[in-house]
């Protein structure tokens, strides 16, 4: 997070919604968590904009992200829609995510990063 005395630009990661019904591509667990990530601007800690906002789908069994199409994300955010399926999972990564997560406080990492940038843990 970027702050300047009162004023500040940061991003966030919200759960929206845990899905028991949907399987996932990798491991046939039927357990995917519904994730939105956004930047957002704020004055004292009060969102003014925000930007930037993805769907992911996240399988804590075996540590798979998924993208999920914003309009799908956004109507399941809304109340719109109420089910994820198997269909609207799109692999990103070929790979687990099991390297690329904190150790301490399971944020996402890019291999450029020394320390987390969420809870401060040095990177092994």
């Amino acid at each position: 997070m970027f702050f300047v005395g009162i004023l500040g630009v940061g991003q966030k990661e919200k759960l929206i919604k845990e899905f028991r019904d949907c399987v996932c591509r990798h491991c046939t667990t039927s357990s995917i968590s519904l994730i939105k990530t956004y930047s957002y601007f704020h004055i004292f800690f009060i969102t003014l904009h925000s930007w930037g906002e993805k769907y992911y789908g996240y399988c804590p069994n075996c540590n798979i992200l998924y993208e999920v199409y914003k309009e799908k994300g956004k109507a399941i955010e809304e109340g719109k829609i109420d089910t994820l399926t198997y269909w609207d999972l799109i692999d990103i990564e070929k790979h687990k995510l099991g390297d690329n997560l904190c150790s301490s406080c399971g944020g996402v990492l890019e291999s450029k990063y020394t320390y987390c940038p969420y809870c401060g843990k040095h990177i092994e």
